[in-house]
């Protein structure tokens, strides 16, 4: 679960392991510290900022993400913008691609 800013709210054990991270460490850091390249950081940042419009819709992407301590992790993202009490909630669901 994110935040508005791509803060990084909660995340599994599956999300912790697709990225080649100790379980509790991705939580405080923001997904596009994640993106592989520029590029693909830019992305990111520009579906965090139309979720954070009234007319944000669900939607699904592929990914790259750096994967700790080398490599790459390919991922299909789902998410889901809520809007509650607290502010926007931008929920995504990260699966591994396997080949």
């Amino acid at each position: 679960e994110l935040d508005a800013t791509g803060g990084i709210v909660f995340a599994n054990a599956a999300s912790h392991s697709i990225c080649g991270l100790e379980p509790g460490s991705l939580v405080g850091r923001n997904l596009t510290e994640l993106a592989e390249t520029p590029f693909a950081r830019n992305m990111m940042q520009d579906v965090l900022r139309q979720a954070g419009t009234a007319s944000a819709a669900p939607g699904t992407a592929l990914a790259r993400l750096r994967k700790e301590p080398g490599g790459v992790a390919e991922v299909k993202v789902d998410w889901l913008c809520l809007r509650g009490e607290e502010g926007l909630s931008l929920i995504h669901i990260s699966q591994g691609i396997v080949r």
